[in-house]
């Protein structure tokens, strides 16, 4: 049995910097509907910003968010994520799962990957000193694989702007 059966939040006109005075200032309007879903729990977010702004002007560039969040024991998915960001769009998806790292029982991600999709997103609107134009690309990470040292990310990513294009590939290993 659950002990929470359902959950359901509204906001509107939510000023985050308001409630933290080093949050982007925002006009957050939408709803969280979360209820079980067999033993684990199923959760649906849609999010309004009518006061979209530069992140350098403590601003949040995003203007709509939606996604599906599903949590089976230890594993989280995140799905359908779609966005308006700064005046074009990002859709993505993600899972992990949480579990302890080292012997001090500290929760951590672990066998994580996420991808996400950009499309017409204008640089500016992101961040105000950026040089104009228009954002494409795609990126995917990933918990590397052993023999990987902990910690390490595999990186895939393209971006093209203003006419040029960058593609890569790659390991992040953490700092020893």
């Amino acid at each position: 049995d659950q002990p929470l059966h359902s959950a359901d939040a509204n906001a509107r006109a939510l000023n985050l910097a308001m409630l933290w005075p080093t949050a982007p200032v925002t006009a957050l309007s939408g709803q969280l509907q979360a209820q079980p879903d067999g033993d684990g729990w199923r959760a649906r977010v849609q999010l309004d910003n009518a006061r979209e702004g530069p992140a350098d002007q403590r601003g949040l560039p995003l203007q709509q968010l939606q996604a599906d969040v599903r949590q089976r024991g230890d594993r989280w998915t995140v799905s359908g994520l779609q966005a308006r960001l700064g005046g074009g769009t990002l859709q993505g998806q993600a899972s992990f799962a949480l579990g302890t790292a080292g012997g001090a029982g500290a929760m951590a991600l672990t066998d994580w990957q996420g991808e996400l999709q950009a499309k017409g997103v204008q640089a500016t609107r992101l961040w105000s000193t950026l040089p104009a134009g228009v954002l494409d690309g795609s990126a995917s990470a990933r918990a590397a694989r052993a023999p990987a040292p902990t910690g390490a990310i595999d990186l895939q990513a393209q971006l093209s702007a203003v006419g040029a294009r960058l593609q890569g590939e790659g390991r992040l290993d953490p700092a020893q």
